[in-house]
């Protein structure tokens, strides 16, 4: 059972309505803010490096903030397309990925969410 909570609150938290599972399993979740996709401290903008670091902490899910899709930062490049192919390259798995374009944006600024398992909805 998966349970989030968004803000504060002083009501109880609700009783499961089934017996939790014999056996639990961790859910391993990677938020970043990746600085346009992965340009480093140093100035440089590497991909690889950012998906390096990625699969080292063996995420399940990852929620990636400015990914960028053909603009200057992004060496006009399709970033959401090219880190889900060096996310299998490193990892030997297909990531299954969504990215959405920031509300008002103009040019392709957004996030990226990449997930282990096909998404249903």
């Amino acid at each position: 059972m998966l349970t989030v909570v968004y803000g504060a609150t002083t009501a109880a938290a609700p009783t499961p309505t089934t017996a939790p599972p014999s056996t639990l399993a961790t859910l391993r979740v990677l938020h970043w803010n990746t600085h346009h996709g992965g340009v480093g401290s140093d100035g440089v903008w590497n991909p690889e490096r950012l998906v390096k670091w990625i699969t080292k902490v063996n995420p399940d899910v990852v929620s990636l903030n400015e990914m960028e899709r053909n603009t200057g930062w992004s060496k006009n490049t399709d970033e959401p397309v090219t880190i889900a192919a060096l996310m299998k390259q490193y990892t030997g798995t297909t990531w299954y990925w969504k990215f959405q374009r920031l509300s008002g944006s103009s040019n392709g600024i957004g996030c990226m969410i990449l997930w282990r398992f096909p998404f249903i909805a």
